[in-house]
């Protein structure tokens, strides 16, 4: 994607701004969470944290 975290942190907000719980640890069908995802990729340090931060928070 050639958008980094800064650029997509209106849609990030959007995100955690849903009165649903937000699940970044489930699994997809390929068996990857977007927290995994996240890890992987150095542009994605931003959002990693606010899942890990969300996840600790709503546990």
């Amino acid at each position: 994607m050639k958008y980094g975290d800064e650029d997509l942190e209106p849609v990030y907000s959007l995100w955690f701004e849903q009165p649903v719980m937000l699940d970044f640890e489930t699994p997809s069908q390929h068996g990857t969470t977007p927290q995994s995802i996240a890890r992987t990729v150095p542009y994605r340090q931003s959002i990693l944290q606010r899942m890990e931060q969300y996840v600790e928070s709503h546990h």
